[in-house]
């Protein structure tokens, strides 16, 4: 019976080790981008929580927001839109320069942070799309990883 209780220790013990070390090697992996559009969409309404890498191909500033994209085409419906908050510019533009979409295009970024679908309504016709979108509100939460 001792041994029993030894081995079992022993067995549950190293059952945690290779846990830690699955998670360490998952959050090193670049992110499947329709993977995580899919989860979204299962999830709707509610967000899919993580940190997430994105390569940014393209992006852009509309009234004081900037939107970075990772495809060409924003209406895209595998893209993924990362926000950044108007409120977090002027810290984003203290690390990375004046122009923020010049400097993220062509990275790959680490967010931490809430993907969520998001409806949008465009003004013609009322037709409505969904848009997969992770927001910034501070730069503890974007880290630039490399070039794409």
């Amino acid at each position: 019976m001792k041994y029993l209780v030894m081995l079992s220790i022993l067995v549950l013990s190293a059952c945690s080790l290779t846990t830690e070390i699955t998670k360490v090697e998952e959050e090193a992996k670049p992110t499947d981008l329709n993977q995580l559009v899919e989860k979204a969409i299962i999830r709707y309404p509610a967000s899919v929580n993580g940190t997430f890498q994105f390569p940014i191909q393209t992006a852009e500033s509309k009234d004081g927001v900037v939107y970075l994209y990772t495809h060409s085409n924003e209406k895209d419906p595998k893209n993924i839109t990362v926000i950044l908050a108007q409120s977090s510019i002027d810290a984003f533009v203290d690390i990375y320069g004046s122009s923020l979409e010049s400097y993220f295009k062509g990275k790959t970024i680490e967010v931490d942070g809430h993907v969520k679908l998001n409806k949008v309504i465009p003004l013609k016709g009322g037709k409505h799309y969904y848009k997969t979108e992770i927001k910034v509100r501070s730069t503890d939460n974007l880290k630039v990883l490399n070039q794409v």
